[in-house]
């Protein structure tokens, strides 16, 4: 390839991707762009011209001659770009049309690719910058507005709500100049008054019980685990990446894990999302665990539609799904959402991750219903309701989560004996099944198992690697109580190397 066609097709790239505000515009322009890619790869491969070939031709012959030539998550991406390059060069049945959503997706899915042709392929140095625009501050910012223009809906604050909001900065991990610009506009159009500061709307004496509840400490950890922090932190035999591993869970200002773990242990824990449906948005959690490196399981939580205009049992006015699906090092992410009811249907939600991790989106799809969906990394399940769109009014009622006698989360653990380790366990429950992941720091690295077991609906868990992944032949027996009035864990471990050991925890 001669510079001179290089630079053009860098240059086409790059104008390409300002076209993300324009779904069609740039649908159409990836699939040109990425067909000049699948002709310059035939060219070069085969000492030809490709001779009028087009996408699919070239697509296909390429994998035909060389199977291997082309990693099996880039043609999925070229696929996802022909699929929605061809949606926008012809008119839709029902005349609908592209969004953002599918802008977005085929942004992120030309940057890879492009990525992968003139860095991997053609060993481009030094390597043109394409990334993708980066999502997740604005959803934190939707999300967050829509929260409280949900709680400022009756024109009252009270303290627990101030409260739940309070952990919402910490999880979500906005900037405080953005989540107060935030509050100071919705507070302005919801109550028809200026503030500087949200907690100018409490009551003075629930204000001062914050104050006494909140500020006079720097943060509510049990003392053993203030002292573990402090002992980890010290432990020289940690690498500083798995430090920092622990640390981004126990730390509220620590926003990213900036250390490259691998995609699977970056992914477990708690998401926040919302997904698109006519108009409106459902906020919803997500909770991950790592199966294997590729596959995972997952529980979501969403808030009953009353729109619907059918009866349904949910818990307290909310469902639960189980979730199961795959991650490709490319970074596409496919699940399954099943809901956990009697007679249930089942999702399909497929998107792309985007931002170090930190985000993915794309699309739901049900019979002959779809729409788009989004999801943040938080540090715990966020508050859940539904949002109208186009009155800018609440649908549900907001549905706080973290208070629930719920094992699902993220928890610290302190293993002494002989020996003291500390690990993360990330768990969620289904009835009465258990699915956890132990992240913990061996032969030099961060590492994984995959746990499964039992829960008795109150206080008591029982987890053990599953035999069928286990890695390295490292196997856990965990057994724990749940003390619910200080959400800390008591009970004994065993593993290959000791015999038994104490087991305390946190849930973070």
């Amino acid at each position: 390839m001669d510079h001179l066609k290089q630079i053009k097709l860098i240059d086409n790239i790059r104008q390409t991707l300002k076209f993300r505000e324009h779904p069609a515009v740039i649908c159409s322009r990836s699939r040109v762009t990425c067909e000049a890619i699948l002709s310059e790869i035939w060219q070069r491969e085969f000492r030809e011209n490709p001779n009028g070939r087009m996408f699919q031709s070239l697509a296909d012959g390429i994998t035909k001659k060389k199977p291997e030539l082309i990693p099996v998550g880039i043609q999925k991406l070229l696929g996802t770009i022909q699929h929605f390059g061809n949606y926008s060069s012809h008119a839709q049945a029902n005349l609908e049309e592209l969004e953002d959503s599918h802008a977005i997706m085929v942004e992120a899915a030309l940057t890879r690719i492009a990525n992968w042709f003139f860095v991997d392929y053609l060993c481009f140095q030094p390597a043109p910058d394409f990334q993708p625009t980066k999502q997740s501050e604005d959803a934190q910012s939707t999300s967050y507005r829509q929260l409280i223009t949900s709680m400022l809906e009756d024109g009252v604050f009270e303290l627990d709500e101030y409260e739940n909001l309070v952990d919402v900065r910490k999880s979500l991990q906005l900037p405080k100049a953005v989540y107060k610009e935030i509050e100071k506009q919705v507070a302005l159009k919801k109550l028809g008054r200026p503030i500087e500061s949200i907690r100018e709307i409490l009551k003075p004496g629930d204000l001062q019980t914050f104050k006494r509840k909140y500020e006079n400490r720097a943060y509510e950890y049990p003392e053993w685990l203030n002292l573990a922090f402090t002992q980890m932190q010290n432990d020289t035999s940690l690498s500083a990446d798995f430090i920092e591993l622990l640390t981004y869970h126990l730390k509220p200002e620590q926003s990213k894990m900036i250390a490259d773990f691998p995609p699977a242990i970056a992914f477990m824990g708690c998401w926040q999302g919302w997904y698109a449906q006519w108009n409106m948005k459902t906020f919803f959690d997500l909770f991950f665990i790592a199966k294997t490196d590729s596959t995972f399981l997952g529980i979501s939580y969403e808030p009953v539609n009353p729109n619907w205009g059918w009866s349904l049992t949910g818990e307290d006015g909310m469902l639960m799904a189980a979730l199961e699906g795959d991650i490709s090092e490319e970074g596409i992410i496919q699940f399954k959402k099943k809901m956990l009811l009697e007679d249930s249907w089942e999702i399909q939600y497929t998107g792309v991750v985007l931002d170090d991790g930190q985000y993915f989106e794309g699309e739901w799809d049900i019979d002959s219903h779809s729409g788009s969906f989004n999801a943040t990394k938080s540090k715990s399940l966020l508050p859940i309701h539904i949002y109208d769109t186009e009155t800018n009014q609440p649908i549900t009622r907001i549905k706080h989560l973290e208070r629930r006698k719920d094992p699902t989360g993220t928890w610290f653990l302190r293993l002494a004996g002989k020996s003291t380790s500390f690990v993360l366990l990330h768990l969620f429950t289904n009835q009465t099944e258990v699915h956890a992941n132990v992240v913990y720091f061996e032969e030099n690295t961060s590492q994984y198992q995959y746990l499964t077991g039992t829960y008795d609906g109150f206080d008591r868990i029982v987890l053990e690697t599953d035999p069928d992944t286990t890695k390295n032949n490292i196997f856990f027996s965990i057994r724990f109580t749940i003390d619910w009035s200080s959400n800390e864990i008591n009970g004994t471990t065993k593993e290959l190397i000791h015999k038994m050991r104490s087991l305390k925890g946190y849930r973070i």
